[in-house]
């Protein structure tokens, strides 16, 4: 990170020979033969587009600032920025190399690579094979503490010396055509055809918080508590916004339609990219599909439906899908706490039926669950054109 620019391809060029001399443990073989290392590069027009909106909104906010500027009487701070707003948010998309996050983390428990940062690039190092991210003792004293949930070890995953390569350019490529949208000011023009500043950079931050977010998600994986509190948070960037606003929560866990996604992240990708970045989003849908086995009343009556009994008698029958994507909706809005106020008719209604779902499930909600966001960040980044028309929609309705 600290090395001269000059000195940097050197000392790459070091480091990928260093990691060719590791061996297995009381033999010659090497570990990482089919190792790799990659450049990852943000140009200088991404950073000054991705600043317009941070710009706007100080002059906005500011206007004394332009008599200043003209007259060259600024009175600039300490750090030098003038333009400040969502200053580290901005830094963290563009230039600290978060956008690789997701990427890197696509295998865990283990890991493929690693990244290091550099100014407005980053260098990734491929081991060319998945090695296991965690030991029994990672955690040191943490372990007293007890765990919850149940871990289950999804095994080292299998990839061709390709795969680095293809993952990395397809999920670069991608970010570019996502990033070129995000910057792009043609993008965030109101109804009334006049450019919306803060519009741009709500969508900026929304989709670093979601990078970020599913980096977090990923590094949590000995919490599975909280790890499935941030996946649950991920979600709604997703619903209404990311995915367009007729794809609501219920979808999201819905297993048909996260398997219609899933076919379609695997079309656009090369197959040996896939090799490493869906996995985890296979492991998405099995979890989706354990869920709908914990309908204990029904598995045992050997039914394909849940039967809602209701307080008024009747009875109300769902299937096994859309009964296990109402229980996930029912966990994820359960942040304040589960038995909601009933202040009305369709509210009251609306509790009846959860509090039946929760009484007729074992409560087994895999840990796997918690990948259903990787899944739909792969969506969104294997149509990137599509997002750009959702968020020009959008903004050009208000």
């Amino acid at each position: 990170m600290l090395v001269d620019v000059g000195d940097s391809a050197a000392l790459a060029e070091r480091c990928f020979d260093l990691l060719g001399l590791a061996v297995r443990e009381n033999t010659e073989i090497p570990l990482f033969p089919d190792r790799s290392a990659h450049l990852i590069s943000t140009s200088e027009v991404l950073r000054l587009r991705v600043k317009l909106p941070s710009i706007l909104l100080r002059l906005a906010q500011d206007p004394q600032l332009i008599n200043e500027l003209r007259t060259g009487t600024v009175n600039v701070e300490q750090d030098g920025l003038t333009f400040q707003s969502a200053e580290e948010q901005i830094r963290s998309l563009v230039l600290s190399g978060s956008f690789l996050g997701p990427l890197m983390g696509s295998l865990l428990p283990c890991m493929w690579g690693f990244p290091i940062s550099r100014p407005q690039s980053a260098i990734v190092f491929g081991f060319g094979r998945a090695v296991p991210s965690v030991t029994s003792m990672s955690r040191g004293m943490l372990q007293l503490l007890p765990e919850t949930g149940q871990s289950v070890d999804p095994g080292r995953p299998q990839f061709a010396p390709v795969a680095t390569r293809e993952a990395v350019d397809w999920w670069v490529l991608r970010l570019n055509q996502l990033f070129t949208y995000l910057t792009d000011p043609a993008t965030f023009v109101d109804s009334g055809g006049l450019y919306a500043p803060h519009e741009q950079q709500h969508w900026v931050l929304t989709v670093d918080q979601i990078l970020r977010l599913t980096t977090s998600l990923q590094m949590s994986v000995r919490d599975p508590v909280g790890q499935r509190a941030t996946a649950f948070t991920l979600l709604g960037s997703f619903s209404d916004r990311l995915l367009g606003s007729k794809v609501n929560l219920k979808k999201l866990f819905t297993l048909a339609y996260a398997r219609e996604q899933f076919e379609f992240v695997k079309r656009s990708m090369p197959a040996p990219a896939s090799e490493i970045l869906l996995p985890a989003a296979q492991r998405a849908l099995d979890a989706l599909e354990e869920v709908q086995a914990g309908f204990f009343i029904a598995h045992q009556r050997n039914a394909r439906t849940v039967t809602i009994h209701q307080a008024d008698g009747q009875a109300k029958t769902i299937n096994l899908q859309d009964a296990a994507a109402r229980l996930m909706v029912l966990h994820r809005n359960a942040t304040h706490g589960y038995g909601g106020l009933r202040t009305s008719e369709d509210k009251r209604i609306a509790a009846e039926l959860e509090e039946r779902l929760l009484a007729q499930h074992n409560g087994k909600i895999p840990n796997d669950i918690a990948l259903l966001p990787y899944l739909y960040l792969l969506v969104a980044m294997s149509d990137p054109d599509t997002v750009r028309g959702r968020i020009a929609d959008h903004v050009g309705s208000l």
